[in-house]
């Protein structure tokens, strides 16, 4: 089940334009099929399996976003871009295919983001540029538990199970402008400087020994572990945390031509950047440096249909 709702809003025809968008959905299914156990399936044919138990996938979404346009003037523009978004996931997986408990899974997580971009643009003669502002953050919490049959022995069933909770916050500010050299020939410059800031809280693991929706006995602590994963005495208490931050500069340089017959060909240099990802963290980790990309020569061509 799903909606959406649309509004836009400008009085009198004027400069003022306001568009706002709302969501929301969920979704009530079954997982995903597995073939299953080779000894489990005689007798069966390809869309049968015989299990003893079968996981539900239950999922919503909703967010509602705001883009404010005014313009100051036929060539300058300013737009507010604000949204906010939510959902949660509880996913179940009999991932064994049998009548057995061998493996069972169940990963559950939600979240919530905002963001908020002010954009200037400006469009004249033969140049066309933009500059903005952002800033965003978003939260992420996951527990997951994964049910393991005869993990700790014959006929002693256990598992493993996993929390933490992630927040991060990401501020910008770039630019890019198009400027026509002459009528076939446009140069494009571009520049991003981002801080990124991550939070990886309350993080802990450990394996337990107990039965797929019966009482769990905690085991052993594996993060956070100074040790062998395992080899740990459980704590309660234990939590692990980490904090990160990354700065990059990035940015393109684009040169295309346009021939007469609408064919374009361009040549450009562009530099990407991924964020350090805390949630491959372990207790010993330090934070990932952030990823850099680039493609120093990259060409390509095309079509471009000109207007009259």
């Amino acid at each position: 089940m799903q909606g959406r709702a649309t509004l836009r809003i400008r009085p009198g025809g004027g400069p003022l334009d306001i568009k706002i968008k709302a969501y929301g959905g969920r979704d009530r299914g079954t997982q995903a099929a597995v073939h299953g156990i080779g000894a489990y399936r005689t007798g069966l044919g390809f869309f049968q399996v015989d299990e003893n138990r079968i996981g539900l996938n239950r999922t919503e979404a909703y967010g509602v976003s705001a883009t404010v346009a005014y313009e100051l003037s036929p060539t300058l523009t300013l737009t507010s871009i604000t949204s906010g978004d939510g959902g949660r996931h509880n996913l179940q997986q009999a991932a064994d295919g049998s009548p057995l408990d061998v493996l069972d899974i169940n990963w559950r997580s939600k979240f919530e983001q905002f963001s908020e971009e002010a954009r200037l643009n400006y469009s004249g003669e033969r140049l066309k540029a933009m500059g903005s502002v952002f800033y965003g953050h978003d939260t992420v919490t996951t527990d997951n538990m994964f049910n393991i049959g005869q993990a700790l022995g014959p006929g002693v069933n256990g598992g493993f199970f996993q929390y933490y909770r992630q927040a991060r916050r990401s501020s910008a500010i770039f630019a890019q402008g198009d400027y026509e050299l002459t009528d076939t020939l446009t140069l494009t410059l571009g520049a991003r400087y981002t801080w990124d800031r991550s939070q990886y809280r309350d993080g802990y693991a450990y394996l337990f020994a107990g039965n797929i929706d019966g009482p769990q006995t905690p085991l052993a602590t594996t993060v956070p572990c100074s040790g062998v994963a395992g080899t740990c005495a459980y704590d309660p208490a234990g939590r692990f945390n980490l904090d990160g931050r990354n700065n990059a500069l990035t940015g393109r340089v684009s040169l295309a031509y346009t021939f007469g017959n609408g064919t374009l060909v361009y040549a450009s240099y562009n530099r990407g950047y991924g964020s350090g990802d805390l949630a491959r963290c372990r207790s010993s980790s330090t934070h990932p440096r952030p990823k850099y990309m680039a493609l120093r020569a990259r060409c390509g061509c095309g079509c471009r249909r000109r207007s009259r």
